[in-house]
């Protein structure tokens, strides 16, 4: 299959890349690359060993979909399906099939384990993990509301401006440019703030 390396030419570790626009297959690509590990003895890797990792989680249940359908595909003997995993998977055809159909009734039974996650679940099992490391309760939760940063950061902007003229005029341009259009972002302070901003310098 067209980007994607046959077990003989796999090495580890190894970084594989792939620069793609939006739309043009890349989880396409990356289920078959999980699909060849998971039946190559190549790699040998095994379900517990295997991690997929995504933006969203529309992303992540397209992916367990896609795996799962491939496997399905191959598991009945899908011509196009064995042919493709052929090309990758240093085994027979009939050997390729057995293996499907094995992994997909054990997908199935163990379908929240197998690790297809999003970054943002990714770094927090990381998190959970190393709680004690980190001087953690492990009770910690993962706030998803980033305006606390936000606004951090931009009280630091406001402390350096007292003494960076080049950064004070900077943030004078875009703060009356945003009142003179009345544009908005999300992150963005209230109006009000940005208004007595502009009085102060």
């Amino acid at each position: 299959m067209q980007g994607l390396v046959p077990d003989k030419g796999l090495k580890f570790p190894h970084v594989y890349r792939v620069n793609a626009s939006a739309g043009s297959g890349k989880t396409y690509l990356v289920a078959f690359r999980f699909l060849q590990f998971l039946l190559s003895r190549r790699t040998d890797a095994g379900l517990e060993g295997l991690l997929a990792i995504t933006f969203t989680n529309d992303a992540t249940w397209e992916m367990r979909e896609r795996i799962l359908n491939f496997l399905k595909g191959a598991a009945l003997g899908s011509e196009e399906v064995i042919g493709e995993l052929a090309s990758l998977v240093d085994a027979p055809e009939e050997v390729i099939q057995q293996r499907a159909k094995d992994l997909v009734e054990r997908l199935i039974l163990n379908f929240d384990s197998w690790q297809i996650q999003t970054i943002d679940s990714f770094i927090y099992s990381l998190v959970r993990a190393s709680s004690t490391e980190l001087g953690l309760t492990g009770r910690e939760e993962m706030d998803p509301d980033d305006r606390p940063y936000f606004e951090e950061a931009l009280d630091r902007l406001l402390r350096r401006m007292a003494w960076d003229q080049r950064l004070k005029g900077l943030m004078e341009g875009v703060v009356h440019y945003y009142i003179e259009t009345k544009k908005s972002l999300s992150w963005w302070p209230r109006r009000a703030l940005l208004e007595r901003f502009a009085t102060l310098y």
